[in-house]
This record gives C-alpha cells, sequence and structure tokens, in this order.
C-alpha cells in the first residue's frame, strides 16, 4: 500500500466474478435471467428482453454512448456500470426495485439518470436520482452541467458516492438531511465550498476524499459521528472549524479534535505545520490525524495511542519524541516518513519492547533510538591495554586498562571486551545484544581464549544493569585454565565506555583470585547510591508504594505506602471517563504518583426501535433513541422489495413488502397488504325441474373457475286452478331460493277441461204438441245448458194422435206422445197428455204462484189448469203441486 486513499480505491474497485457458459445472443452472457457479463463494444447498447438482473461490473469500462434496459430488468448490481467514461444519459425501466451501491462509478460523461414512468421505488429530479419518497439522493450525474448544487430538505440521506467525481464547485445541504454517506463527494476535485445543513449527525469515511480546492469546512453542531479519512488527500486545507454547541467534536486553531480535546482527529494537510504545539490534553491520535503534514519534528511525548496510518507520508519528519505513557503504535502509523532518523524516547530499552508496535513502520523500528530512562548503546571506540609482569600488583584501572568496542551487525549491537595481564594471561570477551523474544530480555555470546559460553541475562527496568559472568584464562608455560566470576554494573542512561578499576588480587603465576569490576565512581560504603525509585499500586489502586534500593547495598531499601485520592470524571454514552488517582509521598526522593484508569464509555442505552412506512410501502425508516441522552438517535431508512401473492375467486391475495436494514440492531419489518378476492365470474343461473316438479336445482358455475359452483335445491309449493267443463285448469309450482342470485322459478302444469257431466235430458212439450224443447244441464256447472226445440210431427190414429220429435243433438232421444181422442181428463193430469208426470208438476207449481194464467178458481174447460186443482178447494196451490209432483213420481198411487 502506497497511500490511503488508494486502499479505498482498490476495495471498491476490486473485480472478480465466476466464468458461466454463454446463453442467448453471443454479445450477452446471460444465465437465468442474470447479465453476468457483456461482450462487445458498441456505441449502443440493447439488453434483450428477459434481462431481469444486471450483476456485478457487467458492463465495466465499456465504450458504449447509449444503453437501453429492458422493461423486465429489476435488480442493478453494485458497479454494474462502472466505468463506462462515454454514456451520457441512462433511464431506469419501470420495474427496477433495486438498485446496488456505486452503480454509476466513473461514468465521468454522465449527464442524467432518468426513470420511466410507473416505476414505484425511484424517480429522477432534472436528471438526480432519489428514491421514491425524495428522503434520500442516490445520485448526482458527474457531468451534470452545474456549478452549485443545493440538496432539497426533503432529503435526509446521501448515498454512498452520491457526488463522487461531480464537477460541482459548491454544495448546500438542505437542512433535512441526517447522514452522509461514505465517499460521497471523493474526487470532486473543483469543490471549494461546503454548506452543512442543522440536522446533520453522520458524516461517513472518505467523504471529501481528494477535494484538494476545498480550503475550509465548517461541521455543524448537529454531529455526531465522523467517519475515517474525512478529509484525506485535501490538500488545500486550511482550516476545519465546529459550530458552537456540538457535544462531540471541537476545533482549536483550525485543527479538529474531539470535544475533550482528549484526541485529535485532523491536522489540516494544507496547512503548515510549523509551529504547531500538540495540546497537553490529547492522549489519542485518530486514524489519519497528521497525514501528509509537513513536520521535521513532533513531541508526542502526552499521546499513549497511535491510531492506523496517523503519521503516514510526513516525508519531511527526522525525529520524534514519544513518551513512557505509550501503549500502541497502529498499523502504518509511520509508513512512508523517509526521513524519520531519530526517536527520543523517555522509557528505558525494556520499556520500548511492552509498546504494541503494528505492521508496516519500518521508518520507526529503523530510527535510531535515544533511550531517557535506560541503556543508550555508545559509538564504537576501542582502546589500547597496558601488559602487566607476573607478580605485580594489579594496578587501579581507568578506561585504557581494556578494549570496549560496539559497532552495528544488521539490527543488532556487537560488541568485544579485551582485558590482558602480561604474556602469562589475556582475555577476551566478545558479545553481541540481541533484542529477545520478550521485553528486556538480551543474549550474550562470550568467547574466551577459544572456547564459546553463552549466557541470558535479564534487564530490570529503572534500575542499574548487572551483568554477572564468568570467564575463562589460561597460564602461559603452565597450560592450565581456571575461571573466575566478574560482576559489571552499568547505570541506566549513561553513554560512553564505563569507568572501571580493580581492587584486591595481584596476578600471579596461578591465575587471579577474587577479580571484581566495579564503578570507578562507586560512593563509599557509608554513603547509599540509591537507584531509581520504582512505584507498585494496589490492585485496586487505593494505595501506591514506592521503593528505592541502595546500588552499593541491596540490603538497604526504602519504601513508603501511601493512599491514593481519586478523581472521577463520568464516562458518556460515546466517550470514556475515567479514574484519577493520585498519590503524594513524604519522602521528598519519591515523587507524585497519578495513574488514570479509563472508564469506559456507557454505550447508547437504546430503547426499542420504532419503524414508519411511508404512505406507498416502498420505504421503511427506523429510529432508535438512546434513553440516556434524547439527542442520540440512529436512523436507517431502506428501501422495501415485495413479493405479490395473486387473489383467488374466494381468496385474498397479498403484497408483502419487506425491509432488511444494515444496522444489525434494527429488525427486518414485513408488512402486508391484503388484495381484495376477485370474486366469482358467475354464468348464467340454470334450473333442473324434479319428474314430480316437486323440487327445482339452481346451479351456476364461476367462469374464472370452473370447478367453483353454486347450488340450491329447493321444495316447490302448488297452487291449482281447477279445470272447467269447458276450460283446461292448471297446477302452478313455484319454487323460491335463500341465494339470492337465484331467480324464483313458477312452472304450469296443465289440467284438462272436465268436460260437461250431463244430467239427464228432460223434454218440454209444448201445450199445443206442435213442439218439444229438450234440455240438459251440466251436473258439474248448472250454468251450463243445452237446448234444441224441435217441431214434432203428429200422426193421428183411431183413439190418439202420436207426436214425434227427432233432435239433431243425439245426447237428446227421439220424443213420442200419444194423445187420446176426447179423453176425460184425470186429476193431476194438468197439460192433457193423458198421463200425470213431472211437466203437469211444473204447470201445477207455475200456476200456483200465479206465473201462468190469472189467479182464481180454475174453470172447467180453461187450459186444463182444472185437472190441477188436485185437493178439488177450487184453487190451485203448491199443496196441488206437490201432490201432482209426487204422483208423477209413483210416490203415491193414482188419485
Amino acid at each position: 500500500m502506497k497511500k490511503a486513499l488508494s486502499v479505498f480505491l482498490s476495495l471498491l474497485l476490486c473485480c472478480s466474478f465466476l466464468t458461466v457458459a454463454f446463453a442467448g445472443d453471443d454479445d450477452f452472457e446471460i444465465e437465468d435471467g442474470v447479465l453476468i457479463r457483456y461482450n462487445a463494444d458498441d456505441d449502443k447498447v440493447v439488453v434483450p428482453g428477459g434481462v431481469t438482473k444486471l450483476g456485478e461490473y457487467c458492463f465495466d469500462n465499456k465504450k458504449m454512448t447509449e444503453l437501453v434496459l429492458p422493461d423486465s430488468l429489476e435488480v442493478i448490481d453494485d458497479f454494474a456500470l462502472c466505468w463506462c467514461e462515454n454514456l451520457k444519459t441512462v433511464t431506469i425501466p419501470k420495474n427496477v426495485r433495486q438498485l446496488g451501491c456505486y452503480v454509476f462509478e466513473g461514468c465521468m460523461a454522465l449527464t442524467a439518470i432518468n426513470v420511466a414512468e410507473g416505476n414505484r421505488y425511484f424517480k429522477s429530479v432534472d436528471g438526480v436520482l432519489f428514491d421514491k419518497s425524495g428522503e434520500k439522493l442516490i445520485r448526482f450525474p458527474s457531468a451534470k452541467p452545474a456549478a452549485s448544487y443545493r440538496i432539497p430538505d426533503a432529503v435526509k440521506t446521501i448515498d454512498d458516492g452520491a457526488f463522487f467525481q461531480s464537477g460541482l464547485t459548491e454544495v448546500i445541504i438542505g437542512d433535512g438531511v441526517e447522514t452522509v454517506g461514505s465517499g460521497s463527494f471523493t474526487k470532486s476535485h473543483d469543490l471549494v465550498g461546503i454548506t452543512f445543513g442543522k440536522n446533520v449527525k453522520l458524516i461517513g469515511g472518505y467523504v471529501f476524499c481528494a477535494c484538494e480546492k476545498l480550503q475550509s469546512v465548517t461541521l455543524p453542531a448537529s454531529l455526531e459521528d465522523l467517519g475515517e479519512f474525512v478529509f484525506d488527500y485535501c490538500t488545500g486545507l486550511q482550516t476545519i472549524n465546529v459550530e458552537e454547541g456540538n457535544k462531540y467534536f471541537a476545533s482549536q486553531d483550525g485543527v479538529l479534535y474531539t470535544k475533550n480535546k482528549n484526541a485529535l482527529i485532523k491536522f489540516p494537510e494544507g496547512r503548515s505545520a510549523e509551529g504547531f504545539t500538540l495540546p497537553d490534553t490529547v492522549k489519542t491520535l485518530i486514524t489519519g490525524a497528521f497525514t501528509r503534514c509537513d513536520f521535521t519534528s513532533i513531541d508526542l511525548s502526552g499521546v499513549t495511542e497511535i491510531r492506523d496510518f496517523a503519521l503516514n507520508e510526513c516525508e519531511d519528519l527526522r525525529s520524534v519524541t514519544l513518551g513512557i505513557g505509550l501503549t500502541s503504535v497502529g498499523r502504518g502509523a509511520f509508513i512512508y516518513d523517509t526521513a524519520l532518523r531519530d526517536v527520543y524516547y523517555e522509557g528505558s530499552s525494556a520499556d520500548w519492547q511492552q509498546i504494541g508496535i503494528g505492521e508496516l513502520n519500518d521508518p520507526l523500528n529503523d530510527a535510531q533510538k535515544h533511550f531517557a530512562g535506560g541503556f543508550v548503546f555508545p559509538e564504537a571506540r576501542e582502546r589500547e591495554v597496558d601488559v602487566l609482569d607476573e607478580g605485580e600488583e594489579i594496578p587501579e584501572l581507568d578506561t585504557s586498562a581494556f578494549s570496549f568496542r560496539f559497532g552495528r551487525d544488521g539490527g543488532n549491537m556487537t560488541g568485544m571486551w579485551r582485558y590482558a595481564f602480561g604474556q602469562a594471561f589475556a582475555f577476551d570477551c566478545y558479545f553481541t545484544l540481541i533484542t529477545g523474544p520478550r521485553s528486556g530480555e538480551f543474549l550474550i555470546n562470550f568467547r574466551t581464549d577459544g572456547t564459546d559460553d553463552a549466557y541470558r541475562f535479564t534487564v530490570e527496568p529503572y534500575s542499574a544493569y548487572r551483568l554477572t559472568y564468568t570467564y575463562g584464562y589460561s597460564s602461559a608455560g603452565y597450560g592450565y585454565t581456571d575461571r573466575e566470576t566478574v560482576e559489571w554494573f552499568c547505570e541506566n542512561g549513561s553513554s560512553g565506555t564505563e569507568q572501571v578499576s580493580v581492587t584486591g588480587g595481584t596476578l600471579s603465576r596461578g591465575g587471579l583470585s577474587d577479580v571484581t569490576l566495579l564503578r570507578k565512581d562507586d560512593p563509599p560504603p557509608h554513603e547509599h547510591d540509591w537507584g531509581k525509585p520504582t512505584y507498585v499500586w494496589s490492585e485496586d489502586n487505593a494505595a501506591v508504594t514506592a521503593t528505592r534500593v541502595c546500588r552499593g547495598d541491596e540490603s538497604h531499601v526504602e519504601t513508603e505506602t501511601v493512599k491514593a485520592v481519586s478523581a472521577v470524571t463520568p464516562a458518556a454514552c460515546t466517550e470514556e471517563g475515567k479514574t484519577t488517582y493520585t498519590a503524594t509521598f513524604e519522602n521528598p526522593a519519591f515523587a507524585a504518583q497519578t495513574k488514570e484508569v479509563v472508564i469506559p464509555a456507557t454505550g447508547h442505552d437504546w430503547g426499542e426501535p420504532t419503524y414508519a412506512w411511508s404512505a406507498d410501502n416502498a420505504t421503511v425508516t427506523a429510529t432508535r433513541v438512546c434513553q440516556s441522552d434524547d439527542s442520540h438517535v440512529e436512523t436507517e431508512t431502506v428501501n422495501t422489495t415485495s413479493a405479490v401473492t395473486a387473489p383467488t375467486c374466494t381468496e385474498e391475495g397479498k403484497t408483502t413488502y419487506t425491509a432488511t436494514f444494515e444496522n444489525p440492531a434494527f429488525a427486518a419489518q414485513t408488512k402486508e397488504v391484503a388484495i381484495p378476492a376477485a370474486g366469482h365470474d358467475w354464468g348464467e343461473p340454470t334450473y333442473a325441474w324434479s319428474a314430480d316438479n316437486a323440487t327445482v336445482t339452481a346451479t351456476r358455475t364461476c367462469k374464472t373457475d370452473k370447478t367453483h359452483v353454486e347450488t340450491e335445491t329447493m321444495n316447490t309449493k302448488t297452487a291449482v286452478t281447477a279445470a272447467t267443463c269447458t276450460a283446461d285448469g292448471k297446477t302452478t309450482y313455484t319454487a323460491t331460493f335463500e341465494n339470492p342470485a337465484f331467480a324464483a322459478q313458477t312452472k304450469d302444469v296443465a289440467i284438462p277441461a272436465t268436460g260437461h257431466d250431463w244430467g239427464e235430458p228432460a223434454y218440454t212439450w209444448s201445450e199445443d204438441n206442435s213442439t218439444v224443447t229438450a234440455a240438459r244441464t251440466c251436473k258439474t256447472d248448472p250454468t251450463h245448458t243445452e237446448t234444441e226445440t224441435v217441431n214434432t210431427t203428429a200422426a193421428a190414429g183411431a183413439d190418439k194422435t202420436t207426436y214425434t220429435a227427432v233432435f239433431e243433438n243425439p245426447a237428446f232421444a227421439v220424443q213420442t206422445k200419444d194423445v187420446p181422442l176426447q179423453t176425460e181428463r184425470q186429476t193431476g193430469d194438468v197439460d192433457g197428455d193423458g198421463s200425470v208426470t213431472s211437466a203437469d208438476a211444473r204447470l201445477a207449481l207455475r200456476a200456483s204462484v200465479h206465473l201462468t194464467n190469472e189467479p182464481g178458481d180454475v174453470k172447467e174447460g180453461t187450459d186444463g189448469y182444472q185437472a190441477a186443482d188436485y185437493d178439488k178447494n177450487g184453487r190451485v196451490e203448491s199443496a196441488d203441486a206437490r201432490c201432482i209432483l209426487r204422483v208423477s213420481v209413483k210416490l203415491d198411487p193414482f188419485g
């Protein structure tokens, strides 16, 4: 990696995909409706119908100027059209519901992104792409001809990369915007001015990366979170200001810090670093804090944490001072700081080993270390040695008594001691100091007269170094080897060759005895040569024990334990607090000690998320509010996907909308919207009568689904219109259904006319027997009568006249009547036909009620009515008629 920006862009543009078999046109690789790759390079490209998805990078680096997408398209995946540098306009079809990130990356000629009418998920306003609700600005075309643009107040989210490589010089962010997505203005090389709305809460990573003309930025009071490398490669940036009232960030002299100034976020890259001093409060350098600054040296002695790439590409940096409290150096923090030569560290070499140093920090690792609290390797040097005769007292030695040489062997330090006494004795000690796998350990290699011995010793921090070893020597002429013990002390911070002296012992042929090398300036035994104090905190930090040990006599120890006083800075949701413990000693040799124990940020006590659906269900906005601080709000608006279950005749369908959020705190949301059942498209009902007309079955069948049938069988009710003699009657059957879709049904069944049930014909003779009237009456209906009057024929005999009547109606029998000649009329024979019949009774009855002739006495010879006076009282009465009738039907004897 050369530059932090290149890391970001390489992540965006890396491309890999699975090769698949061709399907369809030779120019297109299509599999299951997904366009995997377009292989030609025409000016105009028409994507085949049936394609439902554009896969990742499917048009990567194509030279087309015009692209036509089919209505079948539903999904456009990440980077689908990236680096189509000649593409001028594009229209998103009406059925596209999902659009990936960085779809139009590198489309440098793009002037407008249009959306087909009827699309439910996206819209275009003057060539700028939004989601359907207008709350998310997705993409501003790179080549849209405009110098200034105001983001509408309705917009809440600026999508990742929305203004990537735009030609705008000024952008005004509306008051509705809450989130500015990652990389949204990256490489907008002409951008000079940016104005934030009053509700921006989040600015993502790399937002203004490589905006070289941007000189000043003022962050809003509403801002809560800031991503990494926001101002990376803003080489013209002079000041970063923060509006008053911001709870999370602060600016001092144009430099951006956290609110309490315990962390430096960004030193503007376009500003000279001359005269800049890091505030004492700063303990952390945020990622990219001093990237590409022009320091030649910087004092970071108060910093405890240096994060990734914090001083990356500071090409003029020659020296840096680091404090003993430093705990970690992040990945690439000093990468490409090619001029770095010297590191001044307040601790010892052992302390240095405790620092966690990340990878890609070669300039820091290779620089010369200057340990203020520990051993510093002196420059290479060599001294001549004296040669002593045998038996001569060993003199007090100074630096010329031995050779002490250091040199660099790769990354290690090597040295040699040479100590010689006359011709009989010579001692050479070669050693190498190698930084060991654990802090404070060195490997010492000794060679004496060709015999190699290796010893390991440990360096105690803040105390003298004691090296104890044995060495061998040989005496010329005697040919034997003996071993002695030598102790060597090296005080922390010494530089150059140690001053040593030899006391006790003389050189003899038998060798040296009890030879000890000590510091020349060791104090007299009665004075303490105190080592550097050490301080031990109790586990609960309530007390501190200070200790110092006399280097001349380790049995002499001073110690003091005191209680620590604590002061608490409470933690907040997003900021760490701390407990500061302070211990003050009575012994002036012991310095006051402070220790800060971090109280972790409490974190947000998020309430339950709420979810708000747009009116058309195209988007869902999830929101959660911190119950500890209601100004801390997380919100995310996402487009929904939809799946349709079609309705049937009898069952509702539904559209299921699903919203999936990137923030894992927000649960996926689903919403079902009912689609009413289509209802039956019934055909005309049919009706089936039973054979006896006792029931009717109604049936209707759905035209949409013929398995859907409604049927109902009902008993009929009957109404009879009786038949008459001459007219048919009928039986009317009626069926009435409960289902209102079925009409009442009626059916008439004819009852044939009964015909006349004629009674016996009656024959009425005229008084003079010249005519006979035949009559018969229907028994069923007495109003129905048949009559026929015919003239009689008379045949005179000796004693009678026979009258005969012949009728045309065959129902009437031929009638004959014999009328005796001059026969005395018998009583009751009113008509004088020689017999008493019902005709006589009728005549008598008529006379009795004065229907015939005049009332009064019946006179002899007057129309025969005297015969009707049956009781001979001189009057024709009803009693006479009854008597005549009884006689006529033979109920009474003739009288």
